[in-house]
């Protein structure tokens, strides 16, 4: 027993032993192998962790290697730019010509729009829309005004029309419902059908981009009415109304019996509407009974057909004029997207600059890559210095060290190294333009070279990147840049070769994904060992409490045997 064990106290034979504490100190001395070896797992553990991290980020690395072999990194790009954004933004979608464009915008594509006489209903009322052979409804509820209208089809999806509510200017106690289309110009046509008239009527003549409408006026009508009436709408076309003739009959007997107007029946009140179209097709309304009245004020004049090219963009692009149904246009400047969205009283200079790569994408990669590839290096170093402890008691203690001078991660290191500052020879058939074969000509390397003694980075094998430097090479030779980091099919650059390098390191069975595996294996079978040893520890510590309860017992019987000699020996002395 080892000297920092406490010593077994024994204080007497039947009840002076702590057969607990006993069994306690004899277990912890037939556990230690158990716990060093729990101990042990907690080395693999760590170890799997740690790979398990390194290939993470090396998997990572790959890719930022593999960006710079893209092709389309390298594809040509054109710097687009307009003098005034509040008025033209652009923006480029192919190849554009060169140089700059005047565009000059007279007027925005807008929507068409219907308006309606609005009036709450004690039933519900369905508007049903048609925009370009597609149909969708709204049912507006029994007792709505018209906000609650107008907020009912606005959140209604799938419809083809916003909804507001605007002052009437015949009324201004009451509001007109407005449609809108959502969609500007020709393709945002639609048309409303309602089943009820009695919560919504077309006021046509205030319709944008509608066909012609007819005069319309508007009269009271005392339904039914107490006394006979004779409406006179010129040129000999009388109607002639009996008494108790309520609305509904007075609008059919006009329709029936006039040549001049149309009759119907909205709020109470009685519209008659000219059966011709246009301006011209005024008429006049006399009546002979004070229980029809006109209101001039709701009077509207008819309109003549509106041309829906006035739901157009127009605008003009160096003098030649071009109209869109939309406001973002594409065939005004071959290979530009142009969004409208004002108009122009002098003309926006749109200018196109040339084609070339994108040098701030092709940096930023570059850049991701070094970063990414400082911040492995790191790490890997950083598990590769970790020295074991060396008096390991606690499971931590073990954790540590786990890759201390690990030989394959440092002879990883010394590859990734070698292709850092390696020539790159390309395609011997056709080299590198300008004898671009290092990294380090555009730019990127361990920054010893430009010191007069090494710094702790580069001596740690990181990367730095010189901007200026790679922004002169992209200047002069973008085609070397280029072949030099692997971007041209066929040629194998920097980007190919680094990849290659860590394929069969982070690919799957690779390298790491066997080191990691191994480590999973050794885990799983010392928890096997573990498992094993706690049902073997089980056992024995029931054998020594069995043990010590029957030394216990045995102790009492004694005991009392002694006690009972004792007596008879006493009695036999009396």
């Amino acid at each position: 027993m080892a000297t920092s064990d406490p010593p077994l106290q024994l204080t007497g034979l039947a009840s002076g032993i702590d057969t607990g504490a006993i069994v306690d100190q004899l277990m912890a001395i037939e556990r230690r192998p158990r716990d060093l070896l729990a101990l042990t797992e907690s080395t693999w553990k760590a170890r799997q962790s740690a790979l398990s991290d390194i290939k993470s980020r090396l998997s990572i690395l790959r890719g930022y290697a593999r960006d710079l072999m893209s092709p389309g990194l390298y594809a040509d790009v054109q710097s687009i730019s307009s003098s005034d954004t509040s008025k033209v933004e652009a923006v480029r979608v192919s190849g554009a010509g060169t140089g700059g464009y005047q565009v000059m915008v007279d007027r925005l594509a807008s929507s068409q729009q219907r308006t309606f006489q609005f009036v709450s209903s004690a039933s519900d009322t369905t508007l049903v829309f048609n925009s370009n052979g597609t149909t969708s409804s709204v049912t507006i509820a029994a007792g709505a005004d018209i906000q609650q209208a107008v907020d009912t089809i606005n959140s209604t999806a799938g419809l083809p029309v916003y909804a507001a509510a605007v002052t009437d200017p015949a009324d201004s106690s009451k509001k007109l419902l407005v449609l809108s289309s959502k969609s500007p110009g020709a393709a945002g046509d639609f048309t409303v059908d309602a089943s009820s008239t009695a919560q919504v009527r077309e006021l046509q003549s205030k319709a944008k981009a509608h066909a012609a409408t007819g005069f319309e006026r508007t009269l009271t009508y005392a339904s039914p009415l107490t006394a006979s009436a004779t409406l006179d709408f010129g040129g000999g076309d009388t109607v002639t109304l009996a008494a108790g003739t309520d609305l509904a009959t007075a609008v059919a007997q006009i329709n029936a019996q006039s040549s001049t107007v149309y009759a119907e029946a909205f709020d109470g009140k009685l519209i008659l509407t000219s059966r011709a179209t246009g301006s011209p097709a005024s008429f006049a309304v006399t009546s002979t009974s004070p229980e029809i009245v006109e209101i001039a004020a709701a009077a509207r004049a008819g309109s003549d057909a509106v041309d829906v090219s006035i739901l157009k963009a127009k605008y003009e692009v160096d003098g030649q004029t071009y109209y869109a149904d939309s406001n973002t246009v594409t065939d005004g400047i071959p290979g530009i997207q142009l969004t409208l969205k004002a108009t122009t009283a002098t003309p926006v200079t749109i200018t196109v600059g040339s084609p070339a790569a994108d040098k701030d994408a092709i940096k930023a990669k570059i850049k991701a890559f070094v970063d990414q590839y400082n911040s492995t290096v790191d790490f890997i170093r950083q598990k590769l210095e970790e020295k074991k402890v060396s008096d390991r008691k606690t499971a931590s203690d073990y954790a540590q060290g786990a890759l201390f001078a690990d030989p394959g991660l440092s002879d990883l290191l010394g590859r990734m190294r070698i292709a850092i500052s390696d020539v790159i020879p390309g395609d011997p058939a056709n080299p590198n333009p300008g004898t671009l074969d290092m990294l380090s000509q555009i730019g990127v390397s361990t920054g010893a070279a430009a010191t007069d003694k090494y710094s702790a980075d580069a001596v740690a094998g990181k990367l730095t990147l010189d901007e200026a430097k790679l922004d002169e090479a992209l200047d002069s030779n973008p085609l070397g840049v280029r072949r030099l980091l692997g971007g041209v099919a066929g040629v194998d650059g920097f980007a190919q070769r680094f990849s290659g390098l860590l394929d069969p390191v982070v690919g799957v069975d690779g390298d790491l994904d066997s080191r990691i595996k191994a480590a999973s294996d050794q885990i799983d079978d010392i928890e096997d060992q573990l498992a094993a040893m706690d049902e073997r520890l089980n056992l024995r510590q029931q054998q020594l409490k069995a043990q010590f309860t029957a030394l216990e017992t045995a102790l009492a019987q004694s005991q009392q045997q002694q006690a009972w000699l004792a007596g008879q020996i006493a009695g036999l002395m009396r």
